[in-house]
């Protein structure tokens, strides 16, 4: 679900500047090799107490991009 929003860029995330779009050489806002958002990794947490949960969205420590850089970092 969180990558098809970063895909979609559909939560109200401000366009890129032209001086951005002339450096990117594209108009997508985060998405540069979808690397990134396709390492992502979503946990639901339970709380101890039952009434609740937290979501963490996280991208593995092991997995790296085209490059070698480690999405992590």
């Amino acid at each position: 679900m969180l990558v098809g929003h970063i895909d979609a860029e559909d939560l109200g995330w401000a366009p890129l500047s032209p001086h951005n779009v002339a450096l990117k050489g594209r108009v997508k806002i985060y998405v540069e090799t979808g690397a990134l958002s396709n390492g992502m990794k979503v946990h639901v947490i339970l709380s101890w107490f039952g009434n609740g949960y937290s979501i963490y969205i996280v991208a593995s420590a092991w997995t790296t991009d085209a490059d070698g850089t480690k999405l992590s970092q």
